[in-house]
């Protein structure tokens, strides 16, 4: 888990092996809570051999093609 991550900074979040992950469909789900979106969940599309080297969310708040960000909503029962 990264905390305190600075704006413009890069954090690697997930590696795959090149070798014995090659047959696989792999992908993840990437949970962010920060002051500028909340609470979000950035999903990229599952690939074979896992997702190469990419952006999950630009400067201007735009997406990279097929990639989705969904806001999670709390409800007053899952509020820490």
């Amino acid at each position: 888990m990264y905390k305190n991550v600075l704006p413009n900074e890069s954090v690697k979040v997930e590696e795959y092996d090149g070798f014995y992950d090659l047959d696989y469909l792999l992908g993840f789900s990437l949970y962010i809570e920060s002051k500028r979106y909340g609470k979000i969940k950035i999903k990229p599309p599952a690939q074979k051999g896992g997702l190469k080297k990419q952006p999950l969310l630009y400067a201007d708040n735009s997406l990279p093609r097929y990639v989705s960000l969904d806001r999670i909503i709390m409800s007053d029962e899952t509020k820490e």
